[in-house]
């Protein structure tokens, strides 16, 4: 009868989250470390990223 708006927003995420390319996630993976050392390095404050 009704829709859920809920599950219409869940369906919008869920496309955009598998849009996004697998080399943009995999550089963003490999790039945890070096975000890691700056947030501790930054004392938890703003960093480069």
């Amino acid at each position: 009868m009704f829709r859920d708006p809920s599950q219409d927003l869940v369906q919008i995420c869920q496309d955009a989250f598998h849009s996004i390319e697998k080399s943009i996630i995999k550089s963003l993976y490999e790039s945890l470390p070096d975000r890691k050392d700056a947030i501790l390095k930054a004392h938890g404050g703003y960093t480069k990223y």
